[in-house]
Parts: C-alpha cells; sequence; structure tokens
C-alpha cells in the first residue's frame, strides 16, 4: 500500500503500471 501513494506522487499514469504489479503478485500468493 505504500507504493501506491509513493509512485501516484511521481505521477498518475505509473500508478496503474505498479498496480498492476501489486495485484498480480498477490493473486498467486493467495492461490498457493
Amino acid at each position: 500500500m505504500i507504493l501506491v501513494p509513493r509512485i501516484h506522487e511521481d505521477g498518475g499514469e505509473e500508478t496503474r503500471l505498479p498496480s498492476i504489479s501489486i495485484t498480480a503478485s498477490v493473486v498467486p500468493q493467495v492461490k498457493e
């Protein structure tokens, strides 16, 4: 959750890319 606000300050569009990366990491973790 800290990465979302941190990147948001850098750029709004860039926040979308990291958001997907975090979600992809959580999805596989939950499946395991």
